[in-house]
């Protein structure tokens, strides 16, 4: 799978996906196309989600984020990716990243803690998004997507969070 260059050209194609939402680093989250940058504390997240899970409208999140100009962007492949959580969930997240990222270690848990919290009410899709200062980062995409191929994309996710992180 890791041969034949077609996880490569899948990942190139998450990548420019993410470009041209307006990802420049990792990791990058859609909440319902409401975008946050960087590795956030959970209550960043929480107040978009409750308010999203309140009206979803968009209204409620503008408040949450007090006084934050919110941009809500229209995600056309939501769905279309490894998703994790509930099926019909209202509040989906999609998330651009790198394995080797530091910052999308720090965030693995508190995004698993969110699914936990959550529950069918909240999905997790995941998009490539290596950054090419990072060595290791475009061969683990591949890797994890070709353990998708598998119908193992979650446990390859979740076991090169724990590698990549040292632990």
């Amino acid at each position: 799978c890791l041969d034949d260059g077609a996880m490569a050209d899948k990942v190139a194609e998450q990548n420019k996906e993410g470009q041209d939402l307006g990802v420049s680093g990792t990791p990058s989250f859609f909440i319902n196309g409401i975008m946050i940058v960087g590795s956030q504390p959970k209550e960043s997240f929480e107040k978009i989600i409750d308010a999203e899970l309140k009206d979803g409208s968009g209204v409620a999140a503008s408040s949450a984020l007090e006084g934050e100009k919110v941009t809500r962007k229209k995600l056309a492949t939501v769905g279309t990716g490894y998703v994790k959580g509930g099926q019909s969930a209202k509040v989906k997240i999609v998330e651009y990243t790198d394995f080797e990222c530091p910052y999308c270690n720090r965030a693995f848990p508190t995004i698993e803690g969110l699914l936990t919290k959550y529950g069918e009410n909240v999905s997790l899709e995941y998009r490539s998004f290596p950054l090419s200062f990072h060595a290791n980062a475009q061969k683990a995409a591949e890797a994890a997507l070709c353990a998708g191929e598998q119908g193992k994309f979650w446990e390859m996710h979740d076991k090169m969070f724990t590698v990549m992180s040292g632990k």
